[in-house]
């Protein structure tokens, strides 16, 4: 055997060793868990979350959920434990999820930095940092937990760093540890504190209902699906090639004007010959991403900017500058102008917001970018102004008995029992 060959076998007996290895520590930190009456679960889908919907749940894509460790504290409280992880956040080393009586406002409690898209009413104390959305509440939350707190932090066996939320109707550790000993304590420790907030004056508040599908954060409605192919169907996307896939799927009712954002990806074959006659085939991937919108009410075709191939007439305005900057499309002019009053020229010029076009099935056609969540809000808001500018007497022609209700329902925070 040359010394290439012998190298390849090393590495292979090396990798072997490895696997084995893995084998092997796996297995008994299974066992460990199992002792404890607990169960382990690997390759759990990332559904596991839904109804976790505040930082760092309900943010980016590419979510996944690793292993899942289930069973009940020493008290009989239920838990669940995971790693979790998007592009929008760190691994965490495990999480533990405990159920609460009812959905409770936002809350979290850190000693270090708080992690991305948190943002609220600090309230600073020892030895951990409220951040909330209602500071009476937080303020009777710590004020039951604050013990607690004392005594996680001390205990540095069982958690490193400092980090829990309310997240609607559970409370949260971040970081826990995954030896079994450990994380029997940090779970100990949990369910003492979730008791001390079951039982306090903080409970008199009312948080929002979780959402029973994975969202969004501050996006309750929104529907968030890692992969389904199926809506492929149901969005104007590039045709040709194969292994077409719909990644990345968002769809929302959102309240009168619903809307579809996917990540498609797929692939396509090319094949050439070279001088010598040899055939030589290369694949290539390809991504585009998409929104659509669509109306829920009577409307009439009309583009904003959409091209040459937007069907209908181009219409003129009396505003110079307006004509300029948009080159707007009617298969009725008279409808367009009508649409496109003084006001409604000055909302498009002020918000200079994505070229569109509106089929006349309903279909709104946009211009976009990666269509990451402030993007969507951006072209939905725009577009809601636009329709939200069209005179009461186009509603009446249109059928409408009624303006449409385009307004996205806010709630007023955390309500008092």
């Amino acid at each position: 055997m040359d010394s290439v060959g012998v190298v390849i076998l090393v590495v292979l007996v090396a990798l072997a060793a490895a696997g084995i290895t893995w084998l092997v520590v796996r297995h008994r930190y299974i066992k460990s868990l199992e002792a404890k009456g607990w169960s382990w679960q690997g390759d759990v889908a990332p559904q596991l979350t839904a109804g976790l919907n505040n930082p760092p749940f309900g943010l980016g894509f590419d979510r996944d959920v690793g292993h899942h460790i289930s069973g009940t504290a020493t008290d009989g409280t239920p838990f669940r434990a995971f790693t979790y992880r998007s592009d929008q956040g760190r691994e965490s080393d495990l999480v533990v999820t405990m159920p609460l009586p009812k959905s409770l406002p936002a809350l979290w409690v850190f000693s270090d930095q708080p992690r991305i898209g948190i943002s609220g009413i600090r309230i600073a104390d020892t030895p951990a940092t409220v951040v909330t959305h209602h500071q009476e509440f937080g303020e009777r939350a710590l004020a039951a937990i604050r013990p607690h707190l004392q005594t996680q932090a001390a205990a540095s066996e069982a958690t490193s760093t400092l980090e829990l939320s309310i997240d609607h109707g559970h409370l949260v550790m971040f970081d826990a540890p995954k030896d079994a000993d450990q994380l029997e304590a940090a779970v100990a420790q949990l369910a003492t504190i979730r008791r001390a907030l079951i039982t306090s004056s903080a409970m008199a508040f009312d948080g929002d209902e979780p959402p029973q599908h994975l969202s969004f954060h501050g996006r309750d409605h929104w529907v968030y699906i890692p992969r389904d192919d199926s809506y492929l169907a149901r969005i104007r996307l590039t045709g040709g090639g194969f292994d077409h896939e719909a990644r990345d799927v968002i769809v929302s009712h959102n309240f009168g004007l619903p809307f579809l954002r996917l990540h498609h990806h797929w692939k396509t074959r090319h094949t050439r010959t070279d001088a010598e006659g040899r055939t030589h085939t290369t694949i290539r991937n390809h991504d585009e991403y998409l929104c659509q919108f669509a109306t829920s009410f009577p409307f009439r075709e009309l583009s904003v900017n959409a091209g040459w191939f937007s069907g209908g007439q181009v219409v003129r305005f009396e505003s110079t500058d307006f004509n300029r900057q948009f080159k707007v499309r009617a298969s009725i002019p008279r409808f367009a102008s009508d649409v496109i009053h003084p006001r409604q020229m000055e909302y498009m010029l002020a918000s200079r917001g994505p070229d569109f076009s509106i089929e006349p099935d309903g279909t709104i056609t946009v211009d976009g970018g990666r269509w990451f969540p402030d993007e969507i809000d951006a072209a939905s808001e725009y577009l809601r102004g636009f329709f939200r500018n069209v005179p009461n007497f186009v509603w009446e022609e249109l059928g409408c008995q009624r303006r449409p209700a385009l307004e996205i329902p806010r709630t007023d925070g955390p309500r008092v029992s």
